[in-house]
């Protein structure tokens, strides 16, 4: 019986050791709240470097009445980084057709259905050349710009984009540095804010400013079927992160 007894508070204390081992240890508990918050990347154009809008509705630069030969005055357009990080803006342009409203007169349509007088986008781009192109008050860089458009669009091959009018050509030798790209020329390719052929990217800091300043010419040789046509130019520009070097 005595054996037995010991036994069974063995037992006892065998199974009050197991419980103990259920209980948890003292903790405390603490949480860092950390902050992940994305940058922003925002361009704003403007026409005066004072009021900036995002895709402003109305245009920025106007000229109308153009005759032959006539060239615009020059016209600056601001584009201001109101984000929060670094970017490198480029430009594409596209274009099109714009009929002027006179265009609506009767007699008018009759002849253009008639003798093919109508002249459509690329027609009128081909002929609208660009006579000075500047950065920043920098040096006139519109050679830069054809030679782009002759490397990128037209493989090198000067001939080709000469004859494409996406390049004039004032004096028939071609890659002697007069040469101006043409409203259609510069649709076929991306410009970024540099102020040579392929110079170091501009990069727009939180609030820094850059502009562009473009003079365009209607050739002298246009005819009397270019009468109440045009283009509505536009001038898309996008801002992108600076790649990490």
């Amino acid at each position: 019986m005595k054996n037995m007894l010991m036994s069974v508070l063995a037992l006892g204390v065998t199974i009050g050791l197991i419980g103990a081992g259920t209980y948890a240890y003292f903790s405390d508990v603490e949480t860092a709240n950390n902050l992940f918050s994305a940058g922003t990347l925002d361009l704003q154009l403007s026409e005066d470097g004072i009021t900036y809008y995002n895709d402003p509705v109305d245009p920025l630069i106007v000229c109308v009445n153009m005759a032959p030969g006539d060239e615009t005055d020059p016209a600056t357009l601001y584009f201001k980084n109101v984000g929060t990080m670094d970017g490198i803006v480029t430009v594409d342009v596209s274009y099109v057709e714009y009929d002027d409203p006179l265009d609506g007169n009767a007699a008018y349509e009759y002849a253009a259905v008639a003798y093919g007088t109508d002249v459509d986008a690329d027609t009128f781009a081909k002929h609208l050349w660009v006579t000075h192109a500047s950065l920043d008050v920098g040096p006139n860089i519109v050679y830069y710009w054809a030679l782009q458009v002759v490397d990128y669009a037209y493989g090198s091959d000067w001939d080709a984009a000469i004859a494409a009018f996406a390049v004039y050509d004032p004096d028939g030798t071609a890659g002697n540095g007069d040469e101006l790209p043409t409203a259609y020329g510069l649709s076929k390719i991306t410009l970024y804010f540099w102020d040579g052929y392929e110079g170091t990217n501009e990069t727009f800091s939180p609030d820094e400013v850059h502009y562009e300043t473009l003079q365009v010419q209607l050739d002298p040789s246009v005819g009397n079927e270019y009468q109440f046509d045009g283009i509505n130019l536009s001038i898309v520009a996008t801002i992108i992160q600076v790649p990490e070097t």
